[in-house]
């Protein structure tokens, strides 16, 4: 059925009152309003301007497009066999849903595009229509949604408005103005709305209610102008959902199709992988699936609350690492300064402080690579080839590609090569000398430079050899000298640096077979220590004991005991 144009309207309106609000009725229907919206909304009788979260919205108040997160795509029928509408609507993180449809009532045609988003406790959306058979070509949707009262987003009031079709022909049965409330009497649960709707034709009012016994069924029923009742039912599951509605109209039929993860999976996997994340100490990343899922749905207060915390880990990981950073600064550590001022900027691009003191730092480390470099020359002078290749490094640092610190740094292994020679030398004749610590020095210096260097690591095994059977004789004149006790120790830090030492195991037993006598007397001096209460004393005296004879089981098990006692009364202080 075409749609009457503005000769036809005026014609109409000169009816006498009863067969001009009958034709106003037919205009209205003609339409195709529900058509357009879906069953869900005939449902509510049309009350449904601040609470529509189907693709419908798109022709009805396109700020509704801002609660479906996820994408959707919805049929809607007329009673349950022509195909009045369809439309599809995608959620982009961050930016908003976007939303295409297209709509029929007798040969006219509407084709739409929208956009809808929310802003804390406010949602907006416009959208755009072209027709087809109808005298207007192009019109303009707007509308605004506010979350006045409540917690969640199904709790307490919603008010919502919208001018639909707006064109230059305000009298058009396309253009309406809407405007309406809804009120969760039970959060979540039953929900009560009315709405007024001005069109070109006649006034209207709506009240809707709604009542959602389970997550997979909710009821709704209607009344418009308290005039003709209808009701629905949908039925909503993971990947599809069911709007059925009916009325003197006629019957209507929408189903919805996710064209993707369903919003509550999505929630589900980010919050997960934020948990994750947090585990692993990523709190960026931690942060970022938190915020994914509380946009997905912005009634989950945990994803957001989390977010939140991990976002105060962070601030406080920033400032810990500003710290650091400056620490560095001021050492003159600039490199690692830069790097750590670097991580503050990942974590916070906008971190001006963070940025002046890279700048700063550019500034600083063009003359701090010049001074690097000539103390390496001064270094390399005095053959000091260690200090002045650190230096040299430190440079080629801040510039990978130099070739000049590269040529001096070759230059440095030439002349560490021709220095190999001599220290070995040295190192040689002070072992010799049974100079050992000179001798140690000159070997480490080698291996400073070649660390698989054979020479000087066979030197190194030698002076320690050496110093091994120093301390062995060391051993032996303490044992001459009746240093009984002293000399057991001794030989036990023989066997530490050579286990394999026959002379020192031999020494060893004879010295313990020596002090057998004593292991009584150690033995008690240590029990009437730890009679008083005194025992770290009784503990000193019971090792005695112990390097005597290891296995001596009363001092273990006395020496076991002292120590819980020691470790008690350091826990009541």
């Amino acid at each position: 059925m075409k749609v009457p144009s503005r000769l036809t309207i005026k014609a109409l309106r000169s009816l006498r009152p009863c067969s001009a609000w009958f034709a106003g009725f037919l205009l209205l229907t003609s339409s195709g309003a529900w058509a357009q919206t879906g069953a869900f909304d005939f449902g509510l009788a049309g009350s449904s301007v601040m609470w529509l979260p189907r693709p419908g919205a798109l022709f009805l108040n396109p700020a509704e497009l801002g609660r479906i997160r996820e994408g959707v795509f919805t049929l809607n029928t007329y009673r349950l066999s022509t195909l009045s509408s369809f439309a599809g609507a995608y959620f982009v993180p961050s930016a908003g849903t976007f939303a295409a449809g297209v709509s029929r009532f007798g040969s006219a045609h509407q084709y739409s595009v929208g956009y809808g988003g929310s802003w804390g406790r406010f949602a907006g959306g416009m959208g755009f229509s072209g027709f087809k058979n109808t005298e207007e070509s192009f019109g303009i949707s707007f509308g605004g949604t506010w979350h006045a009262i409540g917690a969640t987003v199904t709790d307490g009031l919603h008010a919502g408005f919208s001018v639909s079709n707006l064109s230059d022909a305000t009298d058009s049965p396309l253009f309406s103005v809407n405007a309406g409330a809804a009120y969760w009497v039970v959060p979540g649960v039953f929900r009560i709305q009315g709405a007024f709707q001005h069109t070109g034709v006649s006034d209207k009012g709506f009240v809707g209610l709604s009542v959602q016994p389970l997550d997979m069924l909710s009821l709704t029923t209607g009344t418009r102008s308290f005039k003709e009742a209808m009701g629905g039912v949908s039925i909503q599951l993971p990947y599809v959902s069911i709007d059925v509605s009916f009325g003197k109209t006629g019957g209507f039929l929408s189903v919805n199709t996710a064209l993707s993860e369903p919003a509550a999976a999505t929630r589900d996997r980010n919050y997960k992988l934020g948990l994750l994340a947090l585990d692993e100490n990523r709190y960026r990343d931690s942060e970022r699936y938190f915020r994914l899922a509380h946009l997905y749905d912005p009634a989950f207060t945990p994803a957001k609350t989390a977010a939140d915390s991990v976002a105060m880990t962070l601030a406080e990981e920033r400032t810990e690492l500003l710290r650091k950073a400056d620490g560095l600064f001021e050492a003159k550590r600039y490199v690692d300064a830069s790097r750590t001022y670097a991580l503050v900027l990942v974590m916070d691009p906008d971190h001006e402080y963070a940025r002046e003191r890279m700048r700063e730092i550019q500034t600083l480390l063009a003359s701090y690579f010049i001074e690097m470099i000539q103390t390496g020359d001064s270094l390399r002078a005095r053959r000091e080839i260690e200090q002045a290749r650190k230096r040299y490094q430190q440079a080629l640092d801040l510039d990978p590609g130099n070739d000049s610190l590269m040529a001096r740094l070759a230059g440095l292994r030439e002349m560490a090569r021709e220095n190999i020679s001599t220290m070995l030398s040295r190192g040689r004749a002070s072992l010799n000398r049974n100079q050992l610590d000179e001798a140690e020095r000159e070997f480490e210096a080698v291996l400073a430079i070649d660390r698989q260097n054979s020479q000087a690591r066979q030197g190194l095994a030698t002076v320690r050899s050496q110093r091994t059977e120093l301390l062995f004789e060391q051993g032996k004149n303490q044992l001459a000298e009746g240093k009984n006790m002293e000399a057991l120790t001794t030989f036990l830090q023989v066997l530490e640096r050579n286990p394999r030492h026959r002379e020192a195991s031999q020494y060893l037993e004879r010295t313990r077979d020596g002090l057998k006598s004593e292991i009584e007397t150690y033995f008690r001096a240590g029990l009437q220590h730890y009679t008083k209460d005194n025992y770290q004393a009784a503990i000193d005296e019971w090792d005695k004991v112990l390097l005597i004879d290891p296995n001596h089981q009363g001092t273990i098990e006395y020496r076991k005991r002292a120590e819980e006692k020691l470790k008690a009364l350091q826990r009541l202080k």
